[in-house]
């Protein structure tokens, strides 16, 4: 180990450790990625958020693109037991019509797709890990709300 005490003027201990305290900040962001599935085909569009269980730090998340959903740069403090939201929406076919502030038109109803158990009622939890890859893929059963 090198003592910067000894030999180095002091203008280069304190570059040296800024440099330091930088790079273990660069390397200690926090990603996640990974598959969603519903009934074994891919949600084609959606939503996937993770959040404190006891809501002490932000929520973090990101889109869900044809069963794939990829967040690559989350602060530090993303870090730690992480509740899983999943949300994704179908449209019923129905036409309403658009309330305000919207002009005057009709608009598609969509209601939620996916199980109540994986959205607003989660339970699913992981754990973040920070400067590592973080993998976790969702396998979604049971019958979407009506």
């Amino acid at each position: 180990m090198v003592n910067l005490r000894k030999g180095y003027p002091k203008w280069i201990r304190a570059a040296a450790l800024a440099l330091l305290a930088v790079a273990s900040g660069c390397a200690a962001n926090v990603a996640v990625e990974g598959n969603v599935t519903f009934k074994g085909e891919p949600v084609s569009e959606g939503a996937i958020s993770f959040e404190a269980p006891d809501g002490s730090t932000p929520t973090f998340g990101g889109r869900i693109e044809n069963g794939t959903y990829r967040i690559p740069d989350l602060p530090p403090e993303a870090a730690g037991t992480r509740l899983v939201r999943i949300t994704a929406s179908r449209k019923t076919g129905r036409k309403l019509p658009a309330g305000p502030p919207f002009p005057p038109s009709m608009m598609i109803d969509e209601i939620e797709a996916v199980p109540t158990r994986y959205n607003h009622k989660s339970t699913t939890t992981v754990e973040l890990r920070k400067g590592v890859p973080n993998r976790f893929d969702f396998s979604l059963e049971g019958d979407a709300p009506r």
